[in-house]
């Protein structure tokens, strides 16, 4: 009866479990901050989860020079950009602000500059005195801008671009498990507030795609330690 009971519970985990989606960390340290929780020069980062099979999305580029990517959502009929968004010392949930004067991109640019790599959460790009809501906050002040900008050495890859816009897991997975340095220090990213700015000089970019089935494992085992808990507990 157990045995069984162990193949259901391990069984009925692989389904549901959510495809694979990749995780961008930018990793630097924090040039200036009106907070105190945030130090100059201690270690900060940021996490952006993309939705995996976001359906493509292209919108104008700040390069129109360059070859581009742009996964953009700005308007309450695009599909979500981003799972969940986080960074060093930030309290609450990301979610998607609501209305239809929001932005979240993710871009990569190859022009005479390098590869620029901007990603970015934006709660009202109209009227940032009044945003709406990304469910994030530091040192308990409302977050209404992330914007992540940069030029990043992406060797051994050369980014390449055609006239059709990849999905987002297609794309980024090529870079699965690499971490690529930020070549201009001079780039500051930062994180606005109702109150104030974070502003970050990125170091790095590593790109992960965690294997689905890893967590589809870890999911089943946590059950199948449950019911052989549960079962002696009865014996005893």
């Amino acid at each position: 009866m157990i045995r069984s009971l162990i193949a259901a519970a391990a069984l009925c985990f692989l389904p549901a479990v959510a495809p694979a989606q990749v995780l961008l960390t930018l990793t630097g340290t924090v040039k200036s901050s009106y907070l105190p929780e945030y130090t100059v020069g201690s270690t900060f980062s940021l996490y952006f989860q993309l939705a995996p099979f976001l359906p493509p999305t292209g919108g104008a580029s700040d390069f129109p020079d360059s070859e581009y990517y742009e996964w953009i959502e700005e308007v309450a009929v695009d599909s979500t950009l981003y799972t969940a968004v986080w960074f060093t010392g930030s309290t609450g949930t990301w979610q998607r602000p609501e209305g239809d004067n929001n932005e979240s991109l993710v871009g990569i640019y190859q022009n005479s500059i390098g590869t620029v790599i901007t990603v970015e959460t934006a709660s009202d790009t109209d009227n940032p005195g009044t945003p709406s809501s990304m469910g994030l906050f530091a040192g308990g002040d409302q977050v209404t801008i992330i914007l992540t900008t940069g030029v990043y050495d992406l060797s051994p890859f050369t980014p390449t671009f055609s006239a059709t816009l990849p999905q987002v897991l297609d794309y980024w997975a090529q870079y699965d498990g690499h971490t690529f340095p930020q070549t201009n220090a001079s780039w500051e990213s930062f994180i606005t507030t109702v109150n104030g700015n974070i502003v970050v000089n990125i170091e790095s970019l590593t790109v992960a795609v965690p294997e689905p089935t890893t967590t589809a494992m870890l999911a089943a085992s946590a059950v199948i330690g449950l019911i052989l808990l549960r079962r002696r507990r009865s014996i005893a």
